[in-house]
């Protein structure tokens, strides 16, 4: 905090921390950013008071701070303001007018020193240690103790011995040349009154209220305690650390909380990720407030989110989150010309990689592997291929391996060659194939046996052979499925075969027979065996 150091003119500030540490402090100090008291009072006597943790960042070690609560005319006060020359200072007993916003009651010093000054029949007498004892306990007062009313607490306003008390300046901005913060609203402007022990204690370099010794010390840096103008938070369900980051393109919802809600007027988002700023204008109620943010695709590592908003009297408070992301997944889109060729045939795989840094090939055919290269549009020619089917792999390393992507990515193509295919069958007149399981047929039926074929990719054709004859399928580079069928030529009893040839592409060729046996007995019965494959 700079302007106050300036002030200060020793080094207390820098020791508040480490001082924090190793005092005993009480358990029930917390929530300081939520706290609407801050900054830093000061007393000739004393030195500084720190009436939050923000003022030091110290929150993570120690997390204290003075909070307003409620409502209404009188809300209460609660909490801790912190002294290293005299310790916590609760103000659980005080309240604030809500009008002018002015501090009123006692706080009570819970003394870390080694012999504070008190009285013997004090009520809040300590050990040193951080305790307090009872009236007429077991603690006794320093041999050093005045009799001046310091007896562990402070007076926040009274008329005597003359009138004071911290009252909120409404003009806020500038005081006697000091320009404050924007973000400070409500300076508080007046005194506090310890005794002589603690003596005055000064709510603002200003102090312009008429009231204690109303002396300007200001100049053109100062320091002050003041009010947030309300309660705000503005957080998130997930992606406030790395260890929670948020997957690319994907979403969290942004978290705000305002009290009083019915005292601010609007909410408008600045900046932030995905859909966050799609409708900058934001509800303020009910409180807390949530909404889904989606398509998070921000570069790595994140993203700030803010949220700023207005009370009643103008006064804007914003906040800001950082919201992590993680880095952009690798991305492979693979595919070929055609994934479906004549057999002997090649065709060209093609592939564009996204984020990714290195990709090696498996699989395939003689010339795909080891490295290949990553980026758009890269292509690969294949063999001539005669198998069935061909599957070429790729797997490849992210930008961010192994660092958030710890698995390669992996992506295959399978090229299907159009292999040569023929079913051969005998059939009644109804089209359905007669089984060779003990089939029989009445002699008389035996016109009714018909020769079907059904064939793929027989584009060398297909000839008849042995009981009949003649091209069933003429040879053509289109053909791709061709069916036929033919009434079998059976004038009489004995065996028949019929063998139907077919070849395809690079010389490949399928050869398939029915036999059929004719019984002249009284049953005039037929038996018919099929290859059907």
């Amino acid at each position: 905090y700079m302007t106050v150091s300036r002030v200060l003119g020793f080094s207390a500030i820098s020791l508040v921390v480490c001082c924090m540490v190793l005092l005993l402090a009480p358990l029930y100090v917390s929530a300081a950013q939520a706290d609407r008291v801050k900054g830093w009072a000061w007393s000739d006597n004393i030195g500084w008071i720190s009436m939050n943790c923000t003022n030091t960042n110290s929150c993570s070690t120690v997390d204290y701070g003075v909070a307003i609560n409620g409502e209404g005319a009188s809300p209460s006060m609660s909490g801790w303001a912190w002294s290293d020359n005299i310790g916590w200072i609760n103000f659980d007993n005080a309240y604030m007018t809500a009008a002018d916003r002015s501090f009123h009651g006692d706080v009570v010093v819970y003394s870390t020193v080694e012999e504070p000054y008190c009285e013997s029949g004090d009520p809040y007498q300590t050990n040193g240690s951080g305790e307090v004892g009872a009236t007429g306990g077991g603690y006794t007062c320093s041999d050093d103790s005045d009799s001046d009313g310091w007896n562990g607490y402070i007076s926040l306003s009274d008329t005597s011995p003359v009138a004071y008390g911290p009252v909120a300046d409404g003009t806020d901005d500038t005081s006697d040349g000091w320009d404050w913060d924007d973000d400070q609203y409500y300076l508080m402007d007046g005194y506090a009154w310890g005794g002589d022990v603690v003596g005055w204690i000064k709510f603002s370099c200003q102090d312009s209220d008429g009231a204690g010794p109303d002396t300007n010390t200001c100049g053109d840096a100062g320091y002050g305690v003041y009010l947030d103008p309300f309660y705000f938070e503005f957080t998130a369900n997930t992606g406030t650390t790395p260890a929670t980051a948020i997957s690319y393109n994907g979403s969290y919802s942004h978290i705000w909380t305002l009290i009083p809600e019915e005292e601010v007027t609007g909410c408008v988002a600045g900046t932030g990720p995905g859909t966050w700023t799609d409708s900058p204008n934001k509800p303020t109620s009910p409180s807390p407030v949530s909404e889904l943010v989606t398509g998070v695709n921000e570069n790595f590592p994140g993203a700030t989110s803010t949220l700023a908003c207005t009370n009643i009297d103008g006064k804007t408070m914003e906040r800001t989150l950082f919201m992590y992301i993680l880095p952009p997944p690798p991305i492979i889109s693979f595919s070929s010309t055609d994934d479906n060729i004549p057999m002997g045939a090649q065709t060209t795989l093609i592939w564009t990689t996204q984020n990714i840094s290195d990709c090696t090939a498996s699989g395939g055919d003689t010339g795909w592997t080891g490295a290949i290269a990553t980026g758009t549009d890269q292509t690969y020619l294949t063999d001539n291929l005669t198998a069935s089917s061909t599957t070429y792999n790729m797997s490849c390393l992210s930008d961010y391996y192994p660092e958030y992507y710890e698995e390669p990515a992996f992506a295959s193509e399978t090229i299907f060659v159009q292999e040569l295919r023929v079913n051969f069958y005998a059939a009644d007149n109804d089209g359905d194939p007669i089984t060779t399981q003990n089939q029989l047929l009445a002699y008389t039926e035996k016109d009714n046996i018909n020769l079907t074929w059904e064939t793929e990719f027989a584009t060398g054709g297909c000839v008849a052979s042995e009981d009949w004859d003649g091209v069933k399928v003429a040879a053509s580079s289109t053909n791709d499925i061709v069916d036929g069928s033919e009434l079998a030529d059976i004038p009489e009893g004995g065996n028949y075969i019929y063998t139907l040839t077919c070849s395809g592409e690079w010389g490949s060729e399928i050869e398939r027979t029915i036999n059929i046996r004719i019984t002249n007995n009284p049953e005039f019965s037929e038996e018919i065996s099929n290859d059907i494959q």
